[in-house]
């Protein structure tokens, strides 16, 4: 056994364990307090099954939110890998400011409303941009806004 790892002794669905993990025995008893109860809620639920069915089914629903919160993770990793490249390339942010939720009384005591950025829009690049943009002759970028029926607006 290694140095690393811990004896917890626990009673999971009436039945003594003992689990070694190097986790803190208040997060042993944590897993086994909730494994106790989706146990209880699985056997409420059908209380024909035997013990080994509802466990099974417990480590079945343990596992896929295991997986659901990996894909999940990995979703994020990409969103903030994507997100570094992004601002090292320098792309402008426009700044849009999010409304509170706070009546109007309460707005004194309220910190100030927080601010968000979105990427700007091929749309709006090509209203705000003076210059023809890259490869594009200064007819085409007209034409388009007038499709858009913005070229009036300017």
């Amino acid at each position: 056994m290694s140095e690393d790892k811990r004896r917890f002794k626990t009673i999971i669905a009436g039945r003594p364990y003992t689990i070694l993990a190097n986790k803190p025995t208040d997060h042993l008893k944590l897993v086994s307090e909730l494994t106790n109860e989706k146990i209880m809620q699985i056997k409420t639920v059908m209380p024909n099954l035997d013990i080994e069915q509802r466990s099974v089914l417990v480590s079945i629903n343990a596992i896929s939110d295991a997986v659901s919160k990996q894909i999940e993770i990995n979703e994020l990793k990409e969103e903030i890998k994507r997100l570094k490249e992004e601002r090292g390339r320098g792309r402008a942010y426009v700044k849009k400011e999010v409304r509170s939720n706070t009546l109007p009384s309460e707005k004194s005591q309220s910190v100030p409303p927080k601010m968000t950025y979105r990427k700007p829009t091929a749309q709006h690049r090509l209203m705000t941009k003076k210059t023809p943009s890259n490869g594009m002759p200064y007819a085409s970028k007209e034409k388009l806004l007038n499709r858009m029926g913005k070229w009036e607006d300017r």
